[in-house]
């Protein structure tokens, strides 16, 4: 009886030992597959790119939207950043300020010298979306902030080659794009490797510039002025423009008129020359009859007013004639 007693304590000694065993193994089985189930898989939104690094080391980029799996912490680690986000910087207000920007306040981060020793107030803001997933996740300890500085550090350039009028009044476009290019090559400079740049620049944005509050009413009355001038100069090119196309038509018309009258004495030229070799071959023909034609309408040219009485030689009693026909045309006056 005592050998079947210990018989039945090493059973049950060893069924209890495997039953712990069993325990241990699906307790094993459970916490891994809760290890895979916690940290081997992740999920990608739309527009989303994940950065995987295997033991510290980077391994790949995925970009493909739904469920991906890796290998568990600390094996494989993930970072996700959101490349379809279209992202803003700030200088110079905030978002509950911006529809304030008409007041100019002088802050470090506004107050921009020009080239010709004015301080400017600028209020801009730069959008930009996420280039090289890898280097803004990992390659930076603050994007944001490293992006912040440049952008600055870029648009005080700038606007520190130009006059403050370019930055106030005549050329934010071209400050906008100076600046934007400026950006660009600062931030390919700084990763100049196999590393690729982690911002891709959409725009700079000036929403507004102004002169300093305690010299605003000046600049006020300088691009007043400024005004005035360049309303009287597009006048005065308005009249400019008017005198020369006034003198311009005046002159083609007197050209006209010259052309008209020296044909008009070419053709009288020419028919007066007409006129004498018709005379000259009339005069061959008959030399006297024609001499006293040319003598007595050459007398009425002479003589247009004169009462003219033409007699006969060796005419005797002549009878004296009355004008009656100018008496009646000068009673008539």
């Amino acid at each position: 009886m005592a050998d079947s007693g210990g018989t039945a304590d090493r059973i049950e000694r060893g069924a209890g030992r495997l039953l712990r065993r069993w325990l241990a193994l699906l307790l094993s089985l459970g916490l891994i597959a809760a290890w895979f189930a916690q940290s081997g898989w992740y999920r990608l939104q739309p527009g989303e790119a994940g950065v995987i690094l295997k033991l510290g080391r980077y391994a790949r980029t995925e970009t493909r939207t739904g469920l991906h799996f890796k290998l568990p912490l600390p094996f494989e680690t993930v970072g996700t950043v959101r490349l379809s986000a279209l992202r803003r910087l700030k200088f110079g207000f905030s978002d509950s300020q911006q529809a304030q920007l008409t007041e100019s306040t002088t802050t470090p981060e506004t107050a921009i010298q020009t080239a010709d020793n004015n301080i400017v107030n600028i209020s801009y803001v730069v959008q930009y979306y996420v280039g090289d997933p890898f280097t803004f996740v990992y390659g930076m300890a603050d994007p944001e902030g490293t992006l912040r500085d440049a952008a600055q550090s870029a648009m005080r350039e700038v606007v520190g080659q130009r006059p403050g009028r370019d930055v106030l009044i005549d050329d934010r476009a071209g400050i906008q794009d100076a600046a934007k290019s400026l950006l660009q090559t600062r931030l390919a400079e700084y990763f100049p490797g196999a590393e690729q740049s982690p911002f891709r620049i959409d725009r700079y944005e000036i929403l507004d510039s102004q002169a300093p509050t305690p010299v605003q009413e000046a600049f006020d009355d300088v691009v007043s002025a400024n005004q005035d001038q360049e309303r009287a100069q597009a006048e005065a090119r308005g009249d400019a423009l008017e005198i020369v196309e006034r003198a311009r038509a005046e002159g083609q018309e007197i050209r006209q008129q010259a052309v008209a009258y020296g044909d008009a004495k070419l053709v009288e030229a020419k028919g007066e020359a007409d006129r004498f070799v018709a005379l000259l071959a009339e005069y061959e023909r008959a030399p006297d009859v024609t001499r006293q034609r040319l003598y007595l309408e050459t007398m009425e040219e002479v003589l247009p007013r004169a009462e003219k009485l033409i007699v006969e030689p060796d005419t005797v009693n002549l009878l004296p004639l009355l004008p009656l026909e100018a008496l009646s045309r000068g009673g008539s006056r």
